[in-house]
């Protein structure tokens, strides 16, 4: 079989087809494997890119499988950055340039590297600053102690807390330490040495277990309601620096965990939020109880902080309340959900029974029998009729 003859010029034309081909092949490889430079707050909008960020060092978080967590900021912006195999230390206030590909994880961008070879190093911390004489973003390490805490997170919290250094006789006051990566318990009074970085005047963030580390524990301290309250009344920077043990009335039926404790079981002019380790269905309003080591937690949301026991002890049970029929005229009041001793006349009209002291009344619910018109006591419940915003008893027992 005899093949045409191929010109020369026809040889030209398919050696230059190739070339282009291979250029454009070429090409699209580059583009596909372009590594772009962008700001770390613009993360999010480049998932599943190669890309090259720049920024500080926050903290780090070492993986026993070998790998690297770490936490730059930029801006008061965030990236974490997953080195996979790491042995390389990388102390807060570090500058780095990371190469790698943005992958999301549980719907926040995350910037995914191989080794630390794709991390270079632009600068090292030379020494770390006192959190009082440091500036905007530079690196701090003090011991401080713990004032109040509150968890933001199942690994976030914002502490409270005093330096103790000497500048602090100078400058005074409290600062805010914003802590990521962190699920250590801590407590009221607590001596923790924290490293970080400075990012507002008299506030601090922090990333990572190891940012963080207890020196001391405080023991408890016994001090009496009044004056505990009077203490921390405009900001917790008043409370006795450590947890304390103390005694109080509830002010209110328990709602959940969450009860309100006050210096006496009716008529308390102050009181205070505190959360029990579990709900205790044995408390009642007025009951005596003694809370115990009990942590200041501030509620960012309600602009107030409430009390975190490790433990309670019911040491006086009130029992159910004498009243007059008139102390619970309206809708909700104080003696919702208590147990209350009442008396009167036993009034019923067909399936409706109420019980009648003067011009006061409230119905009764849950009586099987009654005898109308004659004088009663009746035990029971207050409770609430939300539609009709009006309260009535759940009798237990009624004595003629």
């Amino acid at each position: 079989m005899v093949f045409p003859k191929i010109g020369e010029r026809a040889v030209k034309g398919i050696v230059i087809g190739f070339s282009l081909l291979g250029l454009l092949v070429l090409g699209a490889i580059s583009i596909m494997t372009e590594v772009r430079t962008i700001d770390i707050q613009d993360a999010s909008d480049h998932i599943g890119e190669r890309v090259e960020v720049s920024g500080t060092v926050l903290g780090a978080e070492r993986i026993p499988s070998g790998a690297n967590s770490l936490m730059l900021i930029e801006t008061n912006h965030t990236l974490e950055v997953y080195i996979e195999r790491s042995n390389r230390q990388y102390d807060p206030g570090t500058r780095v340039i990371v190469s790698g590909e943005l992958v999301s994880l549980d719907g926040e961008p995350t910037l995914t590297v191989q080794t630390d070879r794709s991390v270079a190093v632009e600068s090292r911390v030379e020494a770390f600053m006192d959190p009082y004489e440091a500036g905007i973003g530079d690196p701090v390490l003090f011991e401080c102690g713990v004032r109040s805490l509150s968890r933001t997170g199942w690994d976030s919290m914002e502490i409270t807390a005093d330096p103790l250094i000497k500048s602090d006789m100078e400058n005074g006051g409290s600062v805010l330490i914003k802590a990521g990566g962190v699920t250590e318990q801590f407590g009221t009074g607590d001596i923790l040495l924290v490293s970080g970085l400075k990012t507002e005047e008299r506030g601090f963030r922090t990333h990572g277990s190891s940012s963080i580390e207890i020196l001391s524990r405080t023991e408890s301290r016994t001090v009496s309601l009044l004056r505990f309250l009077d203490d921390v009344r405009f900001s917790p920077d008043g409370a006795p620096l450590g947890p304390v043990t103390l005694e109080g009335y509830l002010r209110y039926e328990p709602s959940g965990k969450s009860i309100y404790i006050g210096d006496a079981p009716e008529g308390s002019t102050v009181s205070i939020k505190a959360r029990l380790p579990e709900a205790d269905p044995c408390l009642h309003r007025g009951d005596l109880v003694l809370l115990e080591n009990c942590s200041m937690v501030w509620e960012g949301e309600g602009l107030r902080f409430h009390l975190e026991p490790e433990n309670y002890q019911l040491l006086e049970a009130h029992g159910p309340w004498i009243l007059n029929l008139d102390s619970l005229e309206g809708g909700v009041n104080e003696y919702l959900g208590s147990h209350v001793v009442l008396s009167g006349e036993i009034e019923q009209d067909q399936d409706r029974v109420t019980l009648v002291d003067g011009r006061a009344s409230i119905e009764l619910k849950n009586c099987t029998s009654v005898s109308a018109g004659m004088e009663a006591s009746v035990r029971g419940k207050v409770s609430l009729d939300t539609l009709l915003n009006l309260l009535y008893i759940e009798v237990s027992e009624v004595e003629y």
